[in-house]
């Protein structure tokens, strides 16, 4: 990766333009240093303490190579819808039933399978370096960095609530179609009995931690409500113990609602993200499709699309003050 030093960047030691222009972590910096020409300038390898000209043409090797991945991770053949792919990203739709990460009980089955089999075939080292992440039965937008700066920038724009989601949810049973956008702000723990679910709680409580959501109904009827969700923290299973606490579960919940016949898994779809974009920092969303899965159910149930309704969905949300959420 190049970078052509403009008369304003001039005069900056390489350790300060990597870490304020560029981006990178202090880690990623370490390891550039610790790689043959891992930091060139003009073509000859330099320490961090080089001082760089205008014009000069700063070079740091981030291409992963067959040290950098995790064979652990095995290629398999699942088709994966991706929706977006430059030199410093990827953004894939995650189908419904795909676990993120490997895990015990799912080694061949994960996100991180399906895009290792297809750097696989383009020969080419991959290591998987998913920006956040869904529960296995939550669907949609899943962003991948495809190097250490990337990684880097996309952690940074998390870390400091630069990033935006929205979800789309049907929940069980009906709430007001008044076209307000609703919060619900309190606090989250894990349930004392449990590893896995969470609980509303007081401030007061250990292990407390506060919990931000806005909702907009989109329809409501039928004994069900289609909302745009848009969470502004990012706490474990944030959404669906929010609408469990209001006395309306995601549809097919079976921890914080009830399973249904009508679908095999909580209708939670991540629909599109926003962020700013490695190096460029111009902020792009990325948007999913609704999977089938979500759209049969609501057809079953109303007799419409969600098309009809998720107007909403295909508008971007203005990003000053905006939180982010990693896991629900």
């Amino acid at each position: 990766m190049e970078f052509i030093i403009s008369e304003l960047q001039a005069g900056k030691s390489v350790l300060s333009y990597l870490k304020n222009s560029v981006g990178l972590s202090s880690g990623n910096i370490s390891s550039l240093k610790n790689i043959p020409n891992g930091i060139t300038v003009n073509g000859a390898q330099v320490t961090v303490r080089y001082i760089l000209g205008a014009g000069e043409v700063l070079t740091i090797k981030e291409e992963d190579n067959i040290d950098s991945i995790n064979h652990n991770i095995k290629p398999v053949d699942i088709p994966i819808e991706i929706i977006y792919e430059d030199e410093n990203l990827i953004a894939v739709n995650k189908p419904p039933d795909m676990p993120t990460h490997p895990s015990h009980g799912h080694t061949d089955d994960t996100l991180a399978n399906a895009l290792a089999y297809i750097f696989l075939q383009r020969h080419t080292p991959f290591v998987f370096r998913a920006a956040g992440r869904l529960d296995r039965n939550t669907s949609g937008v899943v962003l991948i960095s495809k190097n250490r700066m990337a990684a880097s920038q996309l952690y940074g724009a998390f870390t400091n609530k630069q990033i935006t989601k929205r979800y789309l949810a049907v929940l069980s049973g009906e709430l007001p179609l008044d076209g307000h956008i609703i919060t619900i702000d309190d606090y989250i723990k894990r349930e004392s009995d449990s590893i896995i679910t969470r609980t509303v709680c007081g401030p007061e409580i250990p292990g407390a931690t506060r919990a931000i959501t806005k909702y907009k109904v989109l329809y409501s009827g039928n004994g069900i409500t289609l909302v745009d969700v848009l969470p502004k923290t990012g706490r474990t299973h944030q959404l669906r113990v929010h609408f469990s606490s209001i006395g309306h579960p995601i549809f097919g919940d079976e921890l914080y609602g009830k399973a249904s016949l009508l679908i095999s898994r909580h209708a939670l779809h991540a629909a599109a993200i926003t962020v700013p974009m490695p190096l460029s920092k111009q902020l792009k969303t990325f948007r999913a499709a609704t999977p089938s899965d979500m759209e049969e159910l609501f057809f079953k149930i109303t007799g419409q699309k969600t098309e009809n309704f998720t107007e909403d969905l295909r508008v971007d949300i203005p990003q000053k003050g905006s939180n982010n959420a990693n896991r629900h």
